[in-house]
């Protein structure tokens, strides 16, 4: 899908006045956006005292069994709240998702129930929730406009909340983990806010920016790659900020009738199970089995500098797209002679998928090695 065919809508955060918007009701799988309200429930909650932010919740057997994207907490744990927004936030963490929603309503399902009534006390006619994570469910839908009246609410009912989403980072289990939120380093103003993905919904993204002292909120949705939805956020805020027509309220916004069913962006046999994650394996610990990884796979480097290393994979990404779209990021830390050095792998590609990516990459002069099933399988290899 063409990033000018994308829907998206571009909004002021003061205002609400619409700047930009194409197919902006049109049906969509929320993906992880879906997390947006569980933090506006969530602030709510810290709002009434309901929950604390130093307040420890425990984790339940259901909350650990969530796949990811997740922080791998253990049944019977416990997560500070402060700690769990975090999560939220910068790693997507379905596991946490569940621990919130099970402190605030008991359970999921009666949460989800919550998050629908509030989205319709927001003026978000068109979207309903199913359940806190995001994860494919038939009854996860929600517009481009929605998801702008609702990243909107959070600035204005939340204001002391709004720093959260401008994290690049957070730490855990004594490693700092990046967020995914590819915006904030990537675009010069930007603050805020989410990621989503899966593969009915394509990728998704709800940005906000700030250029002398104005603020705009993004929403895209539907892109079939991470390098497309950064391109179309980009290029719409750029537009908006330079141009800034307002055509009207948010909540007056209309279009041509939409469809009745969210499409499926990505099939689930060209999707595969690549997740919105970075894995980071460390020495021999995780095998590939273990950690997700299969298919054929493309070792780009070894560097003793984890961003650096980051790096790699996100401009071999650059490079191949989008003539090659998903494959799963995997850097393998590994210490030796009081030395950290970090190897750089895109897996979870088919044969073809990662020959013509490494052709592509030698072309550009930058080092890429196909990596077959076997090779990935193979625990003494240099890249565990």
């Amino acid at each position: 899908m063409a990033a000018a065919d994308l829907p998206a809508v571009v909004a002021d955060a003061a205002t609400g006045n619409v700047l930009y918007a194409a197919r902006p009701l049109d049906p969509w799988r929320p993906a992880s956006l879906t997390k947006l309200m569980t933090l506006y429930l969530v602030f709510e909650a810290l709002d009434a005292g309901d929950l604390g932010g130093e307040e420890s919740l425990p984790v339940s057997g259901r909350a650990a069994a969530q796949p990811p994207t997740k922080l791998g907490l253990a049944a019977g744990s416990e997560i500070a709240v402060d700690d769990a927004v975090s999560a939220l936030i910068v790693r997507s963490a379905n596991d946490v998702a569940v621990v919130l929603a099970e402190a605030i309503a008991g359970d999921e399902a009666t949460f989800a129930a919550l998050m629908t009534f509030r989205a319709r006390d927001l003026g978000m006619g068109r979207t309903s929730f199913a359940n806190a994570s995001g994860l494919p469910h038939a009854g996860n839908v929600t517009d481009a406009r929605d998801m702008a009246i609702l990243a909107r609410a959070l600035l204005q009912h939340f204001p002391e909340q709004a720093d959260r989403f401008a994290m690049l980072g957070m730490s855990h289990g004594g490693r700092m983990l990046p967020s995914y939120n590819g915006l904030l380093t990537a675009y010069a103003g930007a603050d805020g806010m989410k990621t989503g993905f899966t593969c009915a919904s394509g990728y998704n993204l709800v940005g906000t920016a700030t250029r002398d002292g104005r603020r705009l909120i993004g929403v895209v949705l539907g892109a079939t790659s991470r390098g497309a939805r950064l391109a179309a956020m980009r290029n719409l805020l750029d537009r908006a900020f330079v141009d800034g027509r307002a055509d009207g309220p948010l909540a007056d916004l209309t279009g041509p009738a939409p469809a009745t069913e969210p499409p499926v962006v990505i099939p689930p046999a060209a999707c595969g199970p690549a997740a919105e994650e970075e894995i980071l394996l460390t020495g021999r610990s995780a095998p590939a089995a273990r950690a997700g990884i299969g298919g054929w796979g493309l070792t780009l480097g070894i560097l003793s500098d984890k961003a650096a290393a980051q790096g790699l994979v996100a401009s071999a990404r650059k490079r191949i797209e989008p003539a090659i779209t998903g494959g799963k990021p995997v850097l393998i830390e590994r210490r030796a002679a009081g030395i950290t050095r970090y190897s750089a792998l895109l897996t979870n590609l088919s044969q073809q998928q990662a020959v013509s990516a490494c052709r592509t990459l030698r072309a550009a002069n930058a080092y890429c090695v196909t990596l077959g099933p076997e090779a990935l399988k193979n625990a003494r290899a240099m890249w565990w």
